[in-house]
């Protein structure tokens, strides 16, 4: 076992009726707790269906998806519910709405787009949430789409989706700011049955991303930040919390000739920490734009553990630390520079604390910067 506290160099190698009797046996199941009363709960603390609004918000209303519904019918209990997605795409919703999916039930009509995938927002105290209610999640298997137009720049805003299972036509896509996924299962986006092949792709600021687990897929497993495409590009957003995330074999479709990651970090300002992150084609965590703080991951089995390539053109502060890396064929950290033929880095880097595990080539590759380096306490096994 070896402390790394210097530099070393290394050359890179590279995600709905039924009838009403059946209605009455299903729905007691149907709006049973979730996981023994804790899944199906909202933010909050709130059950589906039950009092307690958001503050605020004096007409929250909880809407109700199930495959014995019709979309005729108000939808706000779940003895008449919608039927189809489509109809939960032209709802007027309102800040502090719900939508439930039913428990189990698989809905393939269309994709989620609340709002047509534009107008729909909530606020910050009430956000619009789509989730799932019964003992089990349900499935989109189109997924869940969000956009811009001339009249929303910049998207929707202040929309939680949770307790879902995505596609696998489609993951989630989607361009707003103040919008969080919590523990969405999305997989198996890869082949002709697929229509995008990263398990979550974003534009915008403000975004928490926790819980969530992405596998299978044939691109990246998260692309966050899609239209920053070139150095030089502003980020494609900021402010960004991606906890305790599993991503696990991405990087699947060997048409793809670009570099595959299971985290592709295309934002400023970041925080990454306690994500598992294993089997992925070239780097588990690929920064981009300053001020990013990558701490307490698993990081395993692919290329690179955790790289940097210059695209900001402002200086800040990147942190690495306290992440363990794990059978890397390449390196374990990486910051590529002139030597690589990148942009030679003016980024900072605090590169501490890290536990580094039968990793292939050299443990650190950090290449001149015009930044600063502080580098203590790396151990290599």
């Amino acid at each position: 076992m070896a402390r790394i506290g210097t530099r070393a160099a290394a050359t890179r190698t590279s995600v709905c009726a039924v009838a009403l009797l059946l209605v009455g046996l299903w729905l007691p199941a149907l709006i049973a707790p979730t996981r023994s009363g804790a899944a199906s709960k909202l933010p909050g603390g709130i059950e589906p269906g039950g009092a307690g609004p958001h503050q605020g918000v004096s007409n929250q209303r909880t809407f109700y998806v199930a495959p014995y519904g019709q979309d005729s019918n108000g939808g706000t209990s779940p003895a008449h519910p919608w039927r189809t997605v489509a109809r939960v795409d032209r709802a007027l919703l309102q800040p502090g709405d719900r939508v439930l999916f039913a428990g189990g039930a698989t809905f393939s009509d269309a994709t989620l787009m609340p709002g047509e995938g534009f107008s729909a927002s909530g606020t910050g105290a009430a956000p619009i949430v789509f989730g799932s209610y019964g003992s089990r999640m349900a499935r989109l298997t189109r997924g869940v789409w969000l956009g811009t137009n001339s009249l929303y720049p910049r998207g929707p805003s202040h929309l939680t989706f949770q307790d879902l299972v995505l596609g696998p036509a489609q993951g989630f896509q989607g361009t707003g700011d103040y919008i969080k996924l919590i523990n969405l299962r999305i997989s198996h986006l890869l082949g002709p049955g697929s229509d995008q092949e990263t398990g979550i792709a974003t534009e915008g600021s403000h975004w928490v991303i926790d819980g969530n687990t992405i596998s299978d897929t044939g691109d990246s497993g998260m692309l966050l930040g899609f239209g920053a495409d070139s150095p030089g590009d502003p980020p494609g957003g900021e402010d960004y919390v991606i906890n305790n995330n599993t991503v696990s074999h991405t990087g699947l479709d060997g048409r793809l000739s670009y570099p595959l990651h299971a985290i592709y970090l295309k934002v400023a300002d970041a925080r990454v920490s306690g994500n598992r992150l294993t089997y992925f084609h070239d780097d588990g965590v690929s920064l981009r734009y300053r001020d990013e703080t990558v701490s307490g991951n698993y990081i395993a089995h692919g290329r690179i553990g955790i790289a940097w390539y210059q695209y900001d053109q402002h200086p800040g502060v990147t942190r690495v630390i306290g992440n363990t890396i794990a059978f890397t064929s390449s390196a374990a950290i990486f910051v590529c520079g002139a030597a690589e033929s990148c942009i030679r880095p003016i980024e900072s880097f605090i590169v501490e604390h890290n536990q580094l595990h039968k990793t292939k080539g050299d443990a650190l590759n950090l290449q001149p910067t015009a930044g600063k380096y502080v580098i203590e306490e790396n151990t290599r096994h």
